[in-house]
């Protein structure tokens, strides 16, 4: 995280490094000795100065195989391509062939959810998936 990091301080102790390696070089250190302190002491006031976090990678649906995401991907190109010459018709051609793909995955995995659950005669499952979906139960109640 760059945008972060205490620059101040990591040049002033980046100073005094160099300040130690020519202090070693004038004592006859030889160049793995030179190295080493330069590497460890730069890895160390990195971490030290400039603040960082992991960055998980978001889990992919398992529903998304490989030819749904390139279909998925090369929507998203054509609506960049589209904003910026303004023509809409291939967009919207691949937005509705996504669109209808991702229904039918959806429905797909719902009746797997269902059918397993009859099959093994529980209605866990079942019950799991309405109680997820709440919402639209509730609007097909009223």
């Amino acid at each position: 995280m760059y945008s972060k990091a205490n620059w101040q301080n990591l040049k002033q102790a980046l100073d005094n490094l160099s300040v130690k390696g020519v202090r070693m070089y004038e004592d006859g250190a030889d160049v793995h000795q030179l190295w080493s302190l330069f590497h460890s002491e730069l890895s160390k006031e990195i971490n030290r100065f400039i603040p960082h976090k992991l960055c998980r990678r978001t889990a992919a649906l398992p529903s998304l195989n490989k030819h749904r995401g390139q279909l998925l991907r090369r929507k998203a190109n054509l609506y960049k391509m589209a904003k910026s010459n303004g023509n809409w018709d291939a967009y919207r051609q691949i937005q509705r062939h996504c669109k209808k793909m991702m229904r039918h995955v959806e429905w797909d995995h719902i009746n797997n959810i269902i059918l397993e659950g009859l099959q093994s005669n529980n209605t866990k499952p079942f019950w799991r998936y309405v109680k997820a979906n709440d919402t639209i139960t509730s609007e097909l109640l009223h």
